[in-house]
């Protein structure tokens, strides 16, 4: 049986749910509505309004009557759903048109993968794949050195934005803002946690809600087969469970497949595979006119 495989998730509901979630805590995001099963937050990018809707099976018909609502000013709006059901069908609607949110438009991830800290620490350790715990073992043994700093200093933030932000380019993705993990730091929010042995590195940047943790960004330096990158989740995940944290998210994954490597090293941990369900994508006139605007300002 492969690692996770039979996980029992009963009780688990994704962090992106959590009123202190960081969309509302640090990325600008209000609350506009809230009803049982759906919360709507809002926030104004150039002057537009950005919707973003989490949905679950008993805020269907809710968000419905919201929709209708709204629907006469969404010509200035991006309004985006996020249905973690997977129940909800665009084409029941009139008036507004929604279509499935393209891969550089999705707002959250529609699939994840997570450890359920709720086990002892032996079953944690015996769930993961035999070439994991050999790798956590190793680095163990060679000597690598464990931190968890709740309020890292400007230096060690900078060290770990160097890093990601080297880890960006390389594999073309946007990397967090300095700033932002700096305000979440602050608030008590996240660790910084950080596994070195001799010219290695690997850091995790860790947010935490009450009784959920999401491995957020992460970034490594000469990371070679050492094995500190498996020791680095471990210690994370037992400072977590020490905490009382009962789920910890191993973040996004494209595709639930062994064929894809980032899958394949988060399942190895024991990882469970979560459908967080579908997104879906309405951007009203004036928002496609600015996109357009500025896309032609960019190629200029």
């Amino acid at each position: 049986m492969p690692p996770g495989a039979g996980d029992d998730m009963t009780g688990y509901r994704s962090i992106f749910l959590d009123e202190d979630w960081a969309h509302q805590a640090h990325y600008g995001w209000h609350v506009l509505h809230e009803v049982p099963g759906l919360r709507v937050l809002s926030q104004r990018r150039y002057g537009l309004i950005r919707q973003l809707a989490l949905v679950e099976m008993n805020g269907i018909a809710a968000l419905r009557g919201w929709l209708d609502k709204t629907a006469r000013m969404a010509w200035r709006s991006e309004i985006v759903i996020h249905d973690f059901s997977g129940s909800f069908d665009p084409a029941d609607l009139t008036g507004l048109a929604f279509a499935p949110a393209g891969k550089g438009d999705a707002l959250l991830n529609l699939r994840t993968m997570v450890i359920d800290l709720r086990r002892a620490e032996d079953e944690l350790m015996a769930v993961m794949s035999s070439d994991h715990r050999r790798k956590i073992r190793k680095a163990a043994k060679a000597g690598a050195t464990f931190s968890a700093r709740d309020n890292p200093d400007a230096d060690e933030i900078t060290e770990f934005m160097v890093l990601q932000n080297a880890l960006a380019r390389e594999r073309g993705f946007q990397p967090a803002r300095q700033e932002t993990v700096g305000r979440m730091y602050a608030a008590g929010n996240a660790t910084l946690y950080r596994v070195t042995l001799a010219d290695e590195v690997s850091c995790l940047h860790v947010y935490r809600t009450a009784g959920k943790a999401i491995f957020m960004h992460g970034a490594a330096r000469d990371l070679g087969s050492s094995g500190i990158g498996q020791l680095l989740h471990w210690k994370a995940m037992l400072d977590l469970k020490a905490r009382g944290i009962n789920w910890y998210d191993l973040g996004g994954v494209t595709v639930f497949d062994d064929a894809n490597g980032i899958y394949r090293f988060k399942r190895m941990f024991g990882a469970a595979p979560v459908d967080l369900g579908r997104e879906w994508l309405h951007r009203g006139r004036a928002v496609r006119t600015a996109r357009a605007a500025r896309s032609l300002a960019g190629a200029t």
